[in-house]
């Protein structure tokens, strides 16, 4: 079997799952898998994205006749959602399976059946033929026995067929570009009597050079045994379907699809389907997919791709770059430092100590020395739970306050005293905050020696932050006019005074673009301007001068560091990762000392495409930029 004919057996997996859980309907799907197995939510999403994409584009520009290149087991032409007539193209292989399973079900009738022998597998043939719906066996890497066969057999000469679309669904990124530019332009010729529409999905080549999203993916399917033989940007997408004989094209990708063709009212209902908490890594993917159309006839031409470009600025000298500790290898973990000069880890995703290589929700605490970088793991006398998105607070070098986290998205958790008894031995102090609602994906800081804020987070009360008082023990509520936020940052700018910046909105999880400092002693507000939208980041101020590392933006990755000048209200710098080191600056923590930066961990699930965490540390020396 050609291995590219494998990823139509992953992806008929995932659809099936798709509409298992509710997702989509398809009554056809069922029938091409053996037995249907539950993928992970950010998959069924995923998958769920791509039926809609497909769906709008064959609705909206309402195709005659469909060609579908590389179908595999796509069951448009069975679906009511569709009447027009269907030329489906796929390798012999996946023809004759798909063939088999039609006549076995008495989908279409009347038929002719053409049954293919091991020497006819290489050649190019009808494998079953109706009045509305023709099977090729053909490789797409050869169009002229493609197009000459579809000419011989008459097969677009129907009175009734006005418009034709040709279909791509994730399989010309599997031949090299020059055979599918061949293969389109054979067919469009062929079809230049017709009003053609090319609708594509497949996947984006970032033009932001740091997106090591793309990395990943492209290093899967590398690893599967199916390149991605073409990856392109949306600005060459347009230059190839122009050379290629297009006169219009219309490029979404997959975030803009979402915020445009995706009702609320239709989100919600996603949201209630599963549980579901990977925000970030659902962005990354649907920034690196996208809806082509382009159109043989000229109409308006519409870019309704992300507007935000990335900022391109040089790389700097004063990032540098580390081989991370295994105890580094995490994501969504949570980290302090105290005055000693100590930094502690807890919690989050990674590498598990009793099996080698194998991820899983983290309790561990860890002890780094920032001048030695020496590790140590702590013992805990009681239980601080297996938990992601959770914030270590560090009150004093005796005390810290585990606040939140979850061990899944209906499980929240509250708070703990975590206190430091001897050597590496700290105790767990359960206490009753009763006012403190149970959440994750919120910011806690210390704002002076006795308080802590916190701030939002998945499943705390709107219009209210809390402030820890140490020395009586309880959680004050504030009650406040900041949007109701999750995946945001908060920093100390002085005593009594936080930055709180980006975040996505509880409710929907739409971008928040205001951002602000509070003043705990006023309980006032001020907005800081100029800031782009973010989420997953995280943020220190030194000298009014706030710097934010990573994040995901409207438009997909955010691998860089950006300068914040307070005063101002401006950027004045912002600089980019390294590609070379694969950084996916989400998930990730971040600490200030010694007029540095210091971000560890970080990466996620990444599709299907396997779990990334981050290889590298990251240090970014302030004192280049004073």
């Amino acid at each position: 079997m050609n291995l590219v004919e494998t990823t139509n057996d992953f992806s008929i997996v995932s659809k099936a799952s798709t509409v298992e859980q509710g997702y989509v309907d398809d009554s056809f799907v069922r029938y091409f898998v053996a037995k249907v197995k539950r993928r992970s939510p950010l998959i069924n999403r995923g998958y769920y994205i791509r039926f809609k994409a497909i769906r709008y584009a064959i609705q909206e520009f309402h195709c005659d006749l469909i060609i579908s290149l590389g179908s595999g087991f796509d069951t448009l032409a069975f679906r009511e959602d569709y009447s027009g007539r269907v030329i489906e193209i796929d390798f012999a292989g996946v023809a004759i399976n798909k063939a088999n399973i039609i006549i076995e079900n008495n989908w279409l009738s009347p038929i002719t059946f053409t049954n293919l022998s091991k020497n006819d597998e290489q050649n190019t043939r009808i494998v079953l033929k109706t009045d509305k719906y023709c099977l090729i066996a053909g490789d797409l890497r050869h169009p002229k026995p493609i197009c000459q066969l579809i000419a011989d057999n008459q097969l677009i000469s129907h009175k009734n067929i006005q418009s034709v679309g040709i279909l791509n669904e994730c399989s010309l990124c599997y031949i090299d570009e020059h055979f599918s530019n061949s293969l389109l332009r054979d067919l469009l010729d062929q079809l230049r009597n017709f009003n053609v529409t090319f609708m594509s999905y497949e996947m984006l080549n970032s033009e932001y050079e740091n997106d090591s999203f793309t990395n990943v993916m492209v290093s899967h399917f590398e690893s599967i045994g199916s390149p991605l033989k073409t990856l392109l940007n949306r600005s060459e997408i347009e230059e190839r379907m122009k050379k290629i004989g297009f006169k219009s094209i219309i490029i979404y990708d997959m975030l803009t699809f979402w915020q445009l063709f995706i009702s609320e009212e239709e989100k919600r209902r996603i949201d209630k389907i599963e549980p579901f908490d990977e925000y970030e890594e659902f962005d990354l993917l649907c920034s690196n997919y996208c809806l082509t159309i382009a159109k043989s006839v000229d109409q308006s031409v519409v870019h309704s791709s992300s507007t935000e470009i990335h900022s391109t600025s040089r790389s700097d000298a004063s990032l540098k770059y580390e081989i991370a500790s295994n105890f580094f290898k995490r994501f969504a973990h949570s980290s302090c430092v105290n005055t000693r000069n100590e930094l502690f880890l807890f919690g989050g995703f990674g590498c598990s100590d009793d099996v080698e290589g194998k991820h899983k929700k983290l309790s561990d605490l860890i002890r780094v020395n920032l001048s030695t970088k020496s590790f140590t793991k702590c013992k805990i006398n009681g239980l601080l739970n297996s938990r992601v998105h959770s914030q270590l607070v560090s009150l004093n070098d005796e005390l810290m306050v585990l606040i939140g986290g979850r061990s899944s998205p209906n499980n929240a958790f509250g708070g703990v005293i975590v206190r430091y008894l001897e050597d590496t031995t700290f105790n767990v102090e359960n206490v009753q905050w009763s006012n403190l609602p149970c959440c994750f994906r919120h910011t806690a800081i210390l704002v002076n020696n006795r308080s802590i804020l916190h701030c939002g987070g998945k499943g705390s009360h709107k219009d209210t932050m809390y402030v820890y008082d140490a020395l009586e023990n309880v959680w004050r509520a504030v009650k406040c006019t900041l949007s109701n936020r999750h995946s945001h940052s908060s920093c100390c700018v002085s005593e009594n005074v936080a930055a709180i910046t980006g975040g996505l909105q509880v409710e929907d999880n739409k971008f928040i673009s205001d951002n602000f400092v509070f003043d705990l002693r006023s309980n006032s507000f001020s907005s800081l301007k100029n800031l782009p939208s973010l989420y997953s980041h995280t943020s220190h101020c030194d000298s009014q001068r706030l710097y934010i590392c990573g994040g995901i933006s409207p438009v997909g990755s955010h691998n860089e560091i950006l300068i914040y000048d307070l005063r101002n209200e401006s950027v004045v710098e912002s600089l980019p990762v390294d590609k070379n080191y694969q950084l996916m600056l989400h998930n990730h923590c971040s600490v200030f000392f010694d007029n540095k930066l210091y971000s560890f961990g970080g990466g996620g699930n990444c599709f299907s495409f396997g779990t990334h965490i981050n290889e590298y540390t990251l240090q970014f020396d302030t004192t280049l930029f004073c």
